[in-house]
């Protein structure tokens, strides 16, 4: 990274908490995607890579305040996006990471039974989505893996899988149950990583490392692996795998170079896989993946049209970054850094945050939050700048620490 973006990265850090310093939330108290939870995890990774006391004194008053509420007013929501199961995963991360010293247990202990509950309860409604069902309380549950009702609970967990899966000579995938969230054919597969099939490979992946039922998860691992290879085109220029796949076999491309969708998830879910198998060939190919993806950089390859973690040039970039660290290629440093100029560039709104707006339902939104607004784009700049993986950690609630 050249000097010049290095300098132009940290004025652009430095507007962006100003933003949010005058940008409050009023209200999803729990919120880790979209609210105040994010807010708590942007302020102490911040913290800690800026070694700045201001920014974790904000960081431990945004805690007291939520914990305070919670106190106050009990669980009001229960989502991975919204509710108390990111927030749940939240405080397990800031513990395991050092950022509080807090018995994690005199939290969560109440939390794990909630988040147990909800599980039946989605699993039973055939929500596997990873933002806003059943997957998503997945990666709180294996957090606290250990206890004798959540192990219990993944070991259901995983044989709900295995019983609702679709398992032929084609391998192993699950039908999307269509919501508010998800208008797809009950016979399509949604291969993303936010809603679809490459969520539930990395939830399996983290299975496998907790050792939860252990021959399912493979089966289960190994069969959807099997499901993506026969839809992979490496000659591809533009995807090299569908979004959805509708049966038989009909497929729908986004053409979108994104964390949501598209083929970089697919490389996160193939390096998750490949590391919990302890089968290298497969994160070979998330790489080759990763390495194709990095020559799409024009709007008609990438359908990118603004800055933000989910869908935007931020979550390329971070994306990029993390496999950069990996694997040492300077062809992922350079598109990382192509991005992060991108990245900067979008800051084109004289009323925005920090110059930045994201695009929402087919008009410009100013928006704070981690997924969609400049929390996000915060972390991915100041990660940028940082040399140690551990440092990163952070992005975990997103998938993405694959260590």
């Amino acid at each position: 990274m050249t000097l010049d973006l290095q300098t132009r990265i940290k004025a652009k850090i430095r507007e962006i908490e100003s933003a949010i310093e005058l940008t409050p939330y009023q209200d999803r108290p729990l919120s880790l995607l979209a609210g105040a939870g994010g807010s708590i995890l942007y302020h102490f990774y911040m913290a800690k890579m800026q070694d700045s006391g201001v920014l974790y004194d904000r960081a431990f008053a945004l805690l007291n305040t939520t914990l305070d509420y919670l106190e106050e007013h009990g669980i009001d929501a229960l989502t991975y996006t919204n509710g108390i199961v990111g927030f749940g995963r939240l405080f397990h991360l800031l513990a395991e990471e050092g950022y509080i010293e807090t018995e994690v247990d005199d939290i969560l202990v109440d939390v794990d039974d909630v988040v147990i509950a909800y599980t039946h309860r989605l699993l039973a409604e055939g929500n596997l989505d990873f933002l806003h069902g059943a997957i998503g309380n997945g990666f709180y549950l294996n957090r606290r893996v250990g206890r004798p009702a959540i192990d219990e609970c993944l070991g259901y967990f995983v044989g709900q899988l295995r019983q609702t899966a679709i398992c032929d000579e084609q391998g192993v995938r699950w039908y999307e149950q269509p919501s508010e969230k998800n208008r797809q054919s009950t016979t399509t597969v949604n291969l993303s990583l936010s809603h679809g099939l490459c969520s539930k490979i990395v939830f399996l992946a983290e299975c496998l490392k907790n050792r939860i039922s252990v021959p399912e998860c493979t089966f289960l691992l190994e069969g959807c692996l099997q499901y993506l290879q026969q839809y992979h085109q490496p000659d591809s220029e533009v995807d090299t795998y569908p979004s959805f796949v509708a049966d038989p076999g009909q497929r729908q491309y986004f053409h979108r170079l994104a964390w949501c969708y598209g083929d970089l998830g697919v490389a996160v879910a193939l390096i998750s896989a490949g590391k919990a198998l302890g089968k290298p060939q497969w994160v070979e190919q998330a790489v080759g993946v990763a390495l194709r993806a990095a020559k799409r950089r024009t709007p008609d390859k990438t359908a990118l049209v603004d800055v933000e973690f989910c869908h935007g040039t931020a979550g390329v970039a971070h994306i990029f970054n993390r496999f950069y660290l990996e694997s040492g290629n300077d062809e992922f440093r350079a598109v990382r850094d192509h991005w992060l100029e991108q990245t900067l560039a979008m800051a084109s709104f004289p009323d925005g945050l920090a110059g930045y707006k994201t695009w929402r339902g087919g008009s410009w939104l100013t928006d704070v939050g981690l997924l969609e607004g400049i929390m996000g784009v915060g972390l991915v700049l100041q990660s940028s700048l940082e040399k140690a993986p551990d440092n990163l950690s952070w992005d975990g609630v997103l998938l993405l620490d694959w260590r």
